[in-house]
């Protein structure tokens, strides 16, 4: 029965390039583990005998037998089939769309690695298959734990470790699975703060700081500012305005759309850049870019959540040609984010503005991974609305107007909370008072987008 094992397993490591020898003491010290690797995969290959551990030990002894018998260790001695013990305790726990991976490495002193593979069908089975985009190598070294990140949102992964030594014999594989998620994700829209910054600036800051304390809770990720940060323009107003806004410096990023009560004669932003100045932002992880040099007039800025790398870009007032010009070129350069267009003036209720109309055709309709649109500025009865349209490459863009300037006190502190869920294709909206804590229910406040598209774009769709 020996050489029936021995042979057949001969046979199927042919092709990794012959054998190496070892002294008689290798075969000794290692004798379990050659046994248990011998016996298993020969078991598991040709599924024609029953195995029980008395069946292991008494085929062992029979080869041990042989093997003294025929003076194992000396120049022709037996080829060193002996791999390491498994590794122990080997799991996987996923976070924010990374899995972690943790396991025991084996004693054996002739241990060298651990090779770890990755499938989304089934448990890797062969450690030295070739591998393909379904059954790859993701680790492969001496450690006792590995990282395995930017997963996609809802897969389940199956993970199988192998322990080998130098030659290299593989152990039989331990696995382990675990389904790869994202947590939903919240933006919030701020719109049309210009009476907190001339006569309320402690209500402002109670809302920026409402959005710290949300951080967490609610997983806020990113602000979108309006527009219209201040009423006048003027000095006083912009200290008001950097005070509030700053609360969230270094805690939630946010962009900031300049406003008709933001600028001067001839479009000029000289305060807006002053207070804000572009070297506030320009060194933080989301910052992307700028339109002009030294001014955040119009800017773009990155982050990534859901699963899904995300791109801001932030529009002045009525945003001149050469501006949408620049607009289209970032988008362009960008086919592999979701895109988020923020700018004061586009929709006006339910309906695109002549402002808007203007955006729509001369950037957002022409760009398949823009998704999202968010303005303030207008005066309506409900203070909300909402739009959803097919741009030219087929892909709904969901656009969403706000503006509570016009409650008491400025606004009463109300914000648009946009809670994005990219597992179950659904954007919740909700319109909340950070000061009353209460919420606006009507319809154009109160909202949901089903079946929303929110997946990684795919590069060749641009």
């Amino acid at each position: 029965m020996i050489s029936i094992l021995s042979e057949d397993y001969d046979k199927s490591n042919k092709s990794k390039g012959g054998f190496q020898t070892r002294p008689y003491s290798s075969c000794v010290n290692n004798s379990r583990s050659y046994n248990d690797y011998i016996l298993t995969e020969y078991l598991l290959k040709t599924q024609k005998v029953f195995y029980t551990p008395l069946l292991r030990r008494v085929i062992f002894l029979c080869f041990l037998s042989v093997s003294l018998l025929s003076g194992c260790g000396g120049e022709g001695g037996i080829p060193d089939r002996f791999p390491p013990e498994t590794v122990r305790q080997f799991t996987a726990a996923q976070d924010e769309g990374k899995m972690t991976l943790t396991w025991i490495n084996p004693d054996d002193a002739d241990f060298s690695g651990v090779l770890i593979r990755r499938s989304t069908t089934d448990y890797p089975k062969n450690p030295t298959a070739q591998q393909t985009t379904n059954d790859k190598i993701v680790y492969n070294g001496a450690g006792t734990s590995f990282t395995d990140e930017n997963l996609l949102n809802g897969a389940t992964y199956y993970y199988t470790a192998f322990a080998y030594d130098d030659i290299p014999n593989y152990s039989y594989g331990v696995s382990a699975s675990e389904t790869g998620y994202y947590k939903p994700f919240t933006l919030i829209a701020l719109p049309d703060t210009q009476y907190y910054s001339e006569s309320y600036p402690t209500l402002f800051t109670t809302i920026t700081q409402w959005i710290v304390d949300n951080k967490s809770e609610k997983n806020i990720v990113f602000v979108l500012h309006e527009g219209d940060i201040t009423d006048d323009n003027t000095e006083d107003q912009w200290t008001n305005a950097s005070s509030s806004m700053g609360v969230l410096d270094g805690v939630v990023p946010y962009a900031l759309s300049i406003g008709n009560h933001d600028i001067g004669a001839n479009r000029n932003t000289t305060l807006f850049n002053k207070y804000f100045p572009v070297s506030r932002y320009q060194n933080l992880p989301t910052f992307g870019g700028i339109y002009e040099t030294d001014k955040l007039d119009n800017s773009f800025h990155f982050f990534s959540a859901g699963g899904t790398g995300w791109l801001v870009i932030s529009l002045e007032y009525n945003p001149r040609d050469e501006v949408m010009e620049w607009a289209n070129q970032v988008a362009a350069d960008n086919p592999d984010r979701r895109i988020i267009v923020l700018t004061h003036a586009y929709l006006y209720g339910n309906e695109r503005s002549s402002i808007g109309e203007d955006i729509w055709n001369k950037f957002v309709r022409l760009h398949s991974n823009i998704i999202f649109v968010f303005n303030g500025h207008y005066q309506t009865d409900s203070s909300g609305g909402r739009l959803v349209s097919t741009g030219d490459n087929g892909n709904k863009v969901y656009q969403m107007f706000s503006d509570y300037q016009w409650e008491y006190f400025g606004g009463l502190g109300y914000v648009r909370v946009v809670e994005i869920d990219t597992l179950e294709r659904k954007v919740t909206v909700k319109t909340y008072s950070t000061w009353m804590q209460t919420y606006k229910d009507d319809p154009d406040n109160q909202f949901e987008f089903d079946d929303v598209d929110m997946t990684p774009p795919l590069a060749a769709e641009e």
